[in-house]
């Protein structure tokens, strides 16, 4: 799940990457993401999240446990 906003710099980066390794790339509009991070990593069964530490730091907000992120297995933070 590529959580970052297109405008960050190693956007491209992150999706010629998930390309190349022939991935499946969920992204979410920025307003839900920032609202519901937690349900788009669930719903997209999301192994692997690139985003800001801003962004994945309101997931406790969310009331989201790594728990309740069965799928997940790398969580990649910049900006």
């Amino acid at each position: 799940f590529l959580a970052s906003a297109h405008t960050f710099d190693p956007f491209l980066g992150d999706i010629c990457t998930a390309w190349v390794a022939h991935c499946v790339l969920c992204m979410a509009p920025r307003a839900v993401a920032r609202q519901a991070l937690g349900f788009c990593l669930r719903r997209s069964r999301a192994t692997h999240v690139c985003s800001t530490p801003t962004l994945w730091a309101g997931l406790e907000a969310e009331g989201v446990a790594p728990a309740d992120l069965p799928c997940l297995r790398v969580v990649a933070l910049g900006g």
